[in-house]
């Protein structure tokens, strides 16, 4: 599902259609769901780098992937897998 609302970003982007923080913010959140925290990153610097302002949210979103990330991690290592 992350793909595809990466390519149909994509396509409006090249048709002239700017996404706005919420949009990035969504994108990078399933990003982050999927354990793709270096995706959700290039993303960041994308938006930042076409004059889109992160929010709250968006870092939220990057610190929330992270956490789970590493508890993930954590209860994997407790299980023995």
């Amino acid at each position: 599902m992350v793909a595809k609302s990466r390519t149909f970003h994509d396509t409006m982007a090249a048709q002239g259609h700017f996404s706005d923080v919420i949009t990035y913010t969504s994108i990078m959140n399933g990003m982050c769901v999927q354990g793709d925290k270096l995706g959700a990153l290039k993303l960041l610097e994308e938006m930042e780098a076409k004059g889109c302002e992160p929010n709250e949210r968006t870092y939220n979103t990057l610190l929330m992937g992270e956490y789970l990330k590493m508890h993930l991690n954590s209860g994997y290592k407790s299980l023995g897998t």
